[in-house]
């Protein structure tokens, strides 16, 4: 892993444990129940000789992580509707983040 730059299987393990996919007790990780390493470097080889399962998690993370902000963004981008001075309903747009 070092010298290597980022190493992917390595940020899939660290997103995997922070949103719940892996457990962590110690230095035993485990997914859906079973054990699949003791140590980062060991898991990640296990994810390496098992890619159908590396997939499952990777998938798993971009559809928790990638779908919660692309939510969070159309709530920035969604009209808002305020009374006038007068009472009239009116829209205002956020044009904040326009290019």
């Amino acid at each position: 892993m070092y010298g290597s730059g980022i190493y992917h299987l390595g940020e899939v393990i660290d997103l995997g444990v922070k949103i719940g996919l892996i457990d962590k007790s110690g230095a035993w990780y485990a997914h859906k129940g079973e054990k699949i390493g003791q140590g980062k470097k060991n898991v990640a080889r296990y994810l390496e000789e098992n890619p159908t399962i590396a997939a499952e998690i990777e998938k798993a993370i971009r559809a928790e992580l990638l779908t919660k902000k692309d939510k969070e963004e159309d709530a920035l981008h969604d009209v808002a509707k305020e009374p006038a001075n007068d009472g009239e309903i009116v829209a205002s747009i956020d044009t904040s983040k326009a290019g």
